[in-house]
């Protein structure tokens, strides 16, 4: 018999919020999924090792630009396969479309954004669906 059960996703989340970044992956694990967090850029370069399945990062981090992460992810061959979601506070929609337009990112969400939101761009990234009973 075949063993049916999914293989947990890895995430990294990109936060300096130490509550927005708990949460965020308090909802992860809850969800089924496997979370690391980082608070610095250069940290979630460090961790990139990991090869998570999805980087979720604020675009508006102490050591840079999440937009300028997504796009280094993408020009990096090692990493180019890692799915990204942006989001960020500032809420403009030409500036939402133009960030995701140019770092490669898969979605982008606005704070403050619903946990269902969130797992609903995971499943789209990684083209699963959950079946409520």
């Amino acid at each position: 018999m075949q063993n049916l059960s999914p293989v947990k996703k890895l995430i990294l989340i990109v936060e300096d919020s130490q509550a927005q970044s708990y949460a965020l992956a308090r909802t992860l694990r809850n969800a089924g999924y496997h979370a690391f967090e980082c608070a610095t850029l250069a940290s979630a370069r460090d961790a990139l090792r990991t090869k998570p399945d999805i980087c979720i990062v604020d675009v508006m981090m102490p050591d840079g630009n999440g937009v300028d992460f997504c796009k280094e992810l993408k020009s990096d061959p090692a990493t180019a396969s890692i799915h990204t979601i942006l989001y960020s506070a500032v809420r403009d929609a030409v500036t939402e479309h133009l960030s995701l337009m140019t770092s490669g990112a898969q979605a982008f969400l606005s704070k403050p954004f619903e946990n269902a939101e969130l797992l609903e761009a995971i499943q789209t990234i990684l083209g699963t669906t959950k079946f409520k009973s």
